[in-house]
């Protein structure tokens, strides 16, 4: 879909402590991000969570991040989004 865009490969489970992703965040200039991950409680948690922080408007994709359970999962959107990120789902994200 985008063939001039690069994979960021990243071994933390928040990509947000990879300067390397911040840094190709940052040069796209834009604000808003839309966010999925693998876990909900730390892929997906913790980077919402700091780019709300700096500043981004977070989207997050619910129906397309896993928990480890129900709970956790539930639990986890609630606190990002009492933070101020949008819940989305995967039709309403593209």
């Amino acid at each position: 879909m985008y063939p001039e865009s690069k994979p960021i490969e990243h071994t933390s489970r928040n990509s947000w402590e990879d300067a390397k992703f911040v840094e190709a965040v940052e040069k796209t200039w834009r604000k808003k991000l839309v966010i999925s991950a693998l876990w909900t409680e730390v892929c997906l948690t913790f980077p919402a969570l700091m780019a709300l922080k700096e500043g981004y408007k977070v989207y997050v994709v619910t129906d397309t991040s896993g928990g480890t359970s129900v709970d956790g999962h539930e639990h986890s959107v609630q606190r990002i989004v009492q933070a101020g990120a949008i819940p989305v789902t995967w039709a309403g994200a593209t």
